[in-house]
């Protein structure tokens, strides 16, 4: 299990964020809240996560833990 991601924002949609972490891009889909509170592209985030698993799909969420 995946428990935070941290890395660099490379993209940033309201409900989806893209964070490389060591050349692999890693895409989460995030609250409103969490996409207000956002670095600038380019800048280093930290991400706590929660994978679903379903049927069919495997979304991971995320919430912005910290912008260091």
């Amino acid at each position: 299990m995946i428990t935070f991601l941290k890395g660099i924002l490379e993209d940033a949609l309201p409900t989806k964020v893209v964070v490389e972490v060591n050349g692999v891009g890693y895409e989460l889909l995030i609250p409103l809240s969490s996409f207000e509170k956002l670095p600038s592209i380019g800048q280093a985030v930290i991400l706590k996560t929660l994978s679903v698993v379903r049927e069919g799909s495997d979304p991971v969420y995320g919430i912005l833990w910290c912008d260091k």
